[in-house]
Parts: C-alpha cells; sequence; structure tokens
C-alpha cells in the first residue's frame, strides 16, 4: 500500500510539472507578444512625432519638441532591445521591426537627427 501511495505521489508531481512547464510555455508567449505590442506601438509613436516635426515650421517650439520626443522613442526601442537581446524568454525577432524602425531611423535622419 505504502508503494501504491508512494507510486501516485511521484505521478501527481510529474503531472504538476507538466502543467507548469505548459504555463511557462504559454507565459512566454504572451510575454514575447506583449513585448512585440510595446515595440510596435512605441515605433508608431515616434513616426507620429516625426512626421509632426516634418510638418512644423523650422525652428519652432512644436517641430524641436516633437524631434525630440521622436528621438527619445527610438532610443527607447534601441536601448530596450539591447538589454533584452540576450534574454530567450523575451527574444524578438528583429526582422518583425525592422520596416517600421528603418522608416523611423529615415524620419528622424530627415529631421537632422545624428543616429
Amino acid at each position: 500500500m505504502a508503494d501504491q501511495e508512494s507510486n501516485s505521489s511521484f505521478q501527481d508531481t510529474v503531472a504538476k510539472s507538466a502543467e507548469l512547464g505548459r504555463h511557462a510555455r504559454e507565459l512566454g508567449r504572451d510575454t514575447r507578444e506583449t513585448n512585440l505590442s510595446f515595440l510596435r506601438t512605441e515605433i508608431a509613436t515616434g513616426l507620429t512625432f516625426a512626421k509632426v516635426a516634418m510638418d512644423s515650421k523650422d525652428d519652432s517650439a512644436k517641430r524641436v519638441r516633437n524631434e525630440a520626443n521622436a528621438r527619445k522613442a527610438y532610443d527607447t526601442i534601441v536601448n530596450w532591445m539591447a538589454h533584452y537581446s540576450g534574454s530567450e524568454a523575451l527574444h524578438i525577432d528583429i526582422e518583425e521591426l525592422e520596416p517600421g524602425l528603418t522608416e523611423l531611423r529615415e524620419a528622424l535622419a530627415e529631421l537632422g537627427e545624428a543616429l
């Protein structure tokens, strides 16, 4: 009888371990999607600021402010990606973000930002 209880306890532990593993994989997928959403939003926000700056008069407070905000968005993206690039759990595929990041980089260069 003790063997049956021990075997049952072992099987329960194995089942719980498998369940925790599935849960961890789901969390990893959710975290990756959240990170991608954040970065996409930051790119879109940076592009919006850059476009407003381009449409503003040269050296106006509006242009300076929006150019600075566009640059801040770009710097946030680059720093975030550099910080998490080595984390397997938070791995982000740069190819998914490259078109928007390239567009933001080009807009900032057009505004005169040195990248």
